[in-house]
């Protein structure tokens, strides 16, 4: 009996060893990749697998999920990018970052502002970009759909633009916050806040300066615009 009972738990032992070693594997091999614009296709810049490398996708292309990183002067493509996947995937996944420019001017490569355009992109992550060697101003103009809060990060001397349409649809509180009034500031698509107590965050602690709306704001109950420094909605 007392045999019976030690291969019973012996073998629960293993399964649970098996298990959590399979958990484990998987969590891993579902880690996002980081896809670096390369252009090395040419023009059009759209956004296929010979104008990527380092992507979970054939030849080193993005798949949902991955993160999309920006640098140098986009090669022979240039920094006009073009989104031709399904509209609305997702790029990015957790708490980390969809989208990243480190076209900085390090290493001898020119500042160039990449731009961006095509089919919507739901943020599975953050939009990050990191200190510049001089004033350069990337441009997102796909519209964005956001499930969760998340942040619109620019370093010194680097702003980025969000020109397309603005939605929130993640559940109660859900919150975009940026840093740079260049993120919203002038014309634009339409900010749609259609979550309970959903919020745009101008965390104007960074740079201090005025934000000046040209853009629908359509506007759930509670939602609202929100200047951090001031304590005090913009709209």
């Amino acid at each position: 009996m007392k045999n019976s009972k030690s291969s019973s738990l012996l073998r629960l032992l293993r399964f649970s060893f098996q298990l959590s070693a399979f958990s484990f594997l998987l969590a891993t091999s579902s880690q996002a990749a980081t896809a670096i614009w390369d252009g090395a296709a040419g023009a059009p810049g759209n956004w296929n697998a010979d104008n990527w490398s380092g992507g979970g996708g054939t030849g080193g292309a993005p798949v949902a999920n991955d993160i999309l990183q920006f640098s140098g002067n986009g090669g022979t493509a240039g920094p006009t990018t073009v989104n031709n996947f399904t509209a609305a995937t997702q790029f990015g996944s957790g708490t980390g970052n969809a989208i990243l420019f480190t076209n900085n001017g390090t290493g001898g490569v020119t500042n160039t502002a990449f731009s961006l355009s095509g089919n919507s992109i739901t943020l599975g992550g953050n939009i990050v970009a990191t200190s510049s060697t001089a004033a350069i101003q990337d441009t997102i103009a796909n519209d964005l759909l956001i499930g969760a809060s998340r942040e619109v990060t620019a370093a010194g001397n680097h702003t980025i633009a969000l020109t397309g349409n603005i939605t929130i649809n993640g559940p109660n509180n859900t919150s975009l916050t940026v840093n740079n009034a260049a993120a919203l500031s002038g014309a634009g698509g339409a900010i749609n806040l259609n979550s309970t107590n959903a919020s745009i965050i101008y965390n104007n602690n960074t740079d201090n300066a005025s934000l000046t709306l040209s853009r629908a704001i359509n506007a759930n109950s509670g939602a609202h615009l929100y200047k951090m420094r001031a304590q005090k909605r913009i709209a």
